[in-house]
């Protein structure tokens, strides 16, 4: 059972189980470490456009592959001195002539073993990654990797599920135990965690894994997607992002005005300010709003059709292997049917609001013009001074009939009032 022990539960023999933190196990068996030097500031994509189309490379770089008429799909073009390693295999003997020998290699297979690397493999490219893994490493999640007859310990906080389908591009290098895996590292987890067995039968992995295989033709446009969030997430995470971008930047252009309207407000009221321009603030900070969104949809429908087209090549020419070109495919179609769909609805929704706004604000006013009410930019008479213009035209009436009926003496000429 998971969770904290209740006082009732206790007095039932519950027992809280102190937590294990995660570990980094760096030891292979019989306490070995690997030490891989990774090449300064080369990767795939960096180097992807340094291979000519004939398969030669540029000036000043080195040509690493198996021989001069070798696939220009798997030639790579490296700045440095020596070529990167390519294959690597544990063996007793060397597996062709183009393979070196290390010192003996400690393995469970047993005595005699070493390991054997290759600069200049056939159809290789450069290695890219090593993995330890028990079973075999998943294609969709590589966190579920438990072996079929394996069950994951109940207490765990990430419950590892079986895998349906394998990456085939891992090449495994050496194999052992579970028990043997945990101890090496100093990590015994059935004196920590209670009915936690290490496996004798249960088997992890090594794994190597090339660079990604990609044609000659096609690089050109893999260097388009490299770099980006597009190439690695998924579309329903840019689809949250957008959302995200969009109410972030409304919301800030609502809260800017209604603190700008305040403000205006607040100083007119102290040194008696007219506020005739409040409703015109309010339009025009509403329409800045409208018009930036509606320009940040257009920018992100633009950016996610050039991706979307941009996997439909890849896909379309079979720019990789069978399991990249697979995944292509469904980021083009999850692009055409979720990404630029919504960024398209967000286009049209922006359009009718605003030409809705745009509407709004004519008729309003021509019936302010009709009707001589009040408008941003026109003079508003209120109650008070109309009652005080009234007043004062009443008095001048009074005084002028004053005037004509007043009684004249010595025949002086008396003055207006």
């Amino acid at each position: 059972m998971k969770g904290i022990c209740t006082t009732d539960q206790i007095q039932h023999n519950c027992t809280n189980i102190p937590s294990v933190a995660s570990q980094y196990l760096p030891f292979w068996f019989n306490m070995t470490l690997w030490c891989v030097e990774r090449s300064f500031n080369e990767t795939f994509f960096t180097r992807a456009q340094l291979v000519r189309p004939d398969g030669s490379c540029f000036p000043g770089t080195l040509r690493c592959a198996s021989t001069i008429n070798a696939s220009i799909d798997h030639v790579f073009c490296t700045t440095s001195r020596k070529c990167p390693i390519n294959s690597m295999i544990v063996s007793k003997t060397a597996p062709a002539s183009n393979y070196l020998e290390s010192l003996p290699f400690p393995t469970s297979l047993g005595s005699g073993y070493k390991l054997y690397w290759s600069r200049t493999e056939t159809n290789s490219l450069p290695i890219s990654e090593f993995k330890v893994s028990e079973n075999n490493v998943c294609l969709q999640n590589n966190l579920n990797d438990l072996a079929p007859n394996h069950s994951e310990y109940v207490l765990a906080k990430v419950q590892r599920e079986h895998c349906d389908v394998y990456d085939s591009r891992y090449f495994a290098l050496d194999s052992m135990s579970e028990k043997t895996y945990f101890l090496s590292n100093f990590f015994n987890l059935s004196n920590m965690l209670p009915e936690y067995n290490l496996s004798q039968t249960i088997q992890w992995n090594l794994y190597y894994r090339n660079y990604i295989e990609f044609k000659v033709s096609c690089r050109s446009m893999l260097i388009i997607l490299a770099g980006t969030s597009l190439f690695v997430n998924d579309a329903k995470s840019v689809i949250n992002l957008a959302y995200k971008a969009l109410i972030s930047l409304y919301g800030s252009f609502m809260f800017l005005h209604i603190i700008l309207v305040l403000f205006v407000y607040n100083i007119r009221k102290k040194r008696g300010l007219k506020a005739e321009f409040l409703p015109l603030l309010s339009i025009i900070l509403n329409f800045i709003a409208r018009i930036s969104t509606f320009g940040i949809s257009g920018a992100g429908f633009k950016k996610a059709n050039i991706f979307a087209q941009a996997y439909s090549y890849l896909h379309g020419r079979n720019c990789s292997d069978s399991i990249m070109n697979a995944f292509f495919d469904t980021l083009y179609f999850d692009f055409y049917t979720e990404v630029i769909m919504v960024f398209l609805m967000l286009l049209i929704f922006h359009a009718i609001l605003f030409a809705f706004e745009i509407i709004m604000l004519m008729m309003g006013y021509c019936l302010s013009k009709k009707s001589g009410k009040f408008w941003p930019g026109q003079k508003k008479e209120n109650k008070r001074t109309k009652k005080t213009n009234k007043n004062l035209n009443i008095i001048r009436k009074l005084q002028q009939k004053i005037f004509f009926n007043f009684p004249r003496k010595n025949n002086l000429k008396i003055m207006n009032l």
